[in-house]
């Protein structure tokens, strides 16, 4: 159990929003997902949260569970979306994991789902590769330090790598660009696409925008007031739309920040945007600008494929990857069903769509 030093900065954690907020926005691994805001967005789809925290002498580690009921059963299913946040060591893990089998068995939750932003592997940075393990490696050991509390691989849901851009030095910023993205840049503004910073009155263009790259893409998009929810919910969330000279939107982001991280979680353009490289400089107009309100680093929100993974390595930054996903099963008989349903509800989805198969429920970077 903890220690009782720590104990009224955890219980803080359960208890105090703010306290929790500055936690996940100071804590390295703490992203947006994991703030009360999202709890916000989430419970007009039924989801309900619950905070849970430990510290076994590391430090705190907690994670904000959402939680909702399978249709009229009083059996619910539990996700922590980028969670736990905090202390990754084996007596945190440990102690983080039995309190979850308790709040599981008296949320009568069939499992526990969870995929923390905790980095396992950097390409780019400044350590030599002999000097730190290999993100095989160090995934291989979370994978293991958790197996052996009871945690099991499971399906992601999130996206498992990502690109970050470090704005520690704005004047560094452009130099850290390649040359064809910064021609690139170039001939957008050539072109006359202009960058406006918009709210919830843009949506409709921003959802058309969304839509579009969904159905060329393939993958499943939200409704359009989901996103709205997310520009009322959080206070810095905004959008960014890129606009031909005649005012027509070609292409957007929506831009969330969480301490000092700034992420673009969606994002869309059409053919006239792709024409007129408008992506390339509503990319870097959103770096830049966070750099200007003095964020520390730029997440792009995850890398799909090989023509994503080349535009984006394109601003320059370093891969970011994350551990996957993992399941605590509370009732165990019941985890495997819930599983294969919604995997078979992806699949229907993606069918009547003609989107190609996977089991992913969204991917939309």
């Amino acid at each position: 159990m903890p220690n009782d030093p720590p104990r009224a900065d955890v219980d803080r954690l359960r208890t105090d929003p703010e306290a929790w907020a500055e936690f996940v926005r100071t804590t390295p691994g703490g992203g947006y997902l994991q703030l009360t805001d999202w709890a916000t967005v989430k419970s007009a789809n039924g989801w309900r949260s619950r905070r849970v925290a430990v510290d076994a002498g590391s430090g705190p580690v907690g994670m904000q569970l959402l939680m909702r009921r399978l249709g009229p059963s009083p059996i619910g299913v539990g996700y922590a979306p980028r969670g736990p946040v905090g202390a990754s060591d084996p007596p945190s893990l440990r102690a983080l994991t039995a309190l979850l089998k308790r709040v599981g068995r008296q949320e009568r939750l069939s499992h526990i789902t969870m995929d923390p932003g905790w980095d396992i592997g950097v390409s780019g940075d400044r350590t030599s590769a002999d000097e730190r393990p290999s993100p095989a490696t160090r995934s291989s050991d979370l994978a293991a330090r958790l197996a052996e509390c009871g945690w099991h691989r499971s399906d992601d849901i999130q996206h498992e790598r990502t690109r970050i851009v470090d704005l520690d030095d704005p004047d560094r910023l452009w130099a850290g660009v390649r040359s064809r993205t910064q021609r690139y840049v170039k001939a957008a503004r050539k072109a006359g696409i202009a960058i406006t910073r918009q709210g919830p009155e843009a949506m409709d263009a921003f959802h058309g925008l969304l839509v579009a790259t969904a159905e060329r893409a393939g993958f499943i998009y939200r409704d359009a007031g989901s996103y709205q929810r997310i520009l009322k919910t959080f206070p810095d969330a905004h959008l960014l739309l890129a606009r031909t000279p005649a005012g027509r939107a070609v292409a957007g982001l929506l831009i969330v920040r969480c301490g000092g991280t700034v992420a673009e979680p969606s994002g869309g353009m059409n053919d006239e945007g792709a024409e007129t490289r408008a992506n390339y400089l509503l990319k870097w107009e959103a770096m830049s600008r966070a750099a200007t309100d003095g964020a520390q680093h730029y997440d792009m929100w995850g890398i799909a494929h090989g023509g994503i993974d080349q535009f984006k390595a394109g601003f320059g930054g370093r891969e970011v990857r994350y551990p996957g996903t993992f399941d605590l099963q509370t009732m165990p008989l019941l985890r495997p069903a819930i599983l294969a349903a919604r995997r078979t509800w992806v699949s229907v989805v993606r069918r009547h769509r003609g989107l190609a198969p996977t089991t992913m429920l969204e991917t939309e970077r």
